[in-house]
């Protein structure tokens, strides 16, 4: 489970709030998945769009 993380883990290392993580996960920025009922964001993803906005 450790390339799965939380939309708070998440927002807490791009340094937005969760409610930032869920519009970019609704706009498809950031894919998620439900493991067990809860919403998990893959480390790929995640290293992806800090790629992206690196490079804006």
């Amino acid at each position: 489970m450790s390339n799965w993380h939380s939309s708070k883990a998440v927002a807490d290392r791009l340094g937005i709030s969760i409610r930032s993580v869920r519009r970019l996960v609704d706009r498809g920025e950031l894919r998620k998945a439900k493991i067990g009922g809860l919403v998990k964001i893959h480390e790929e993803d995640v290293a992806a769009f800090e790629a992206r906005i690196r490079q804006s």
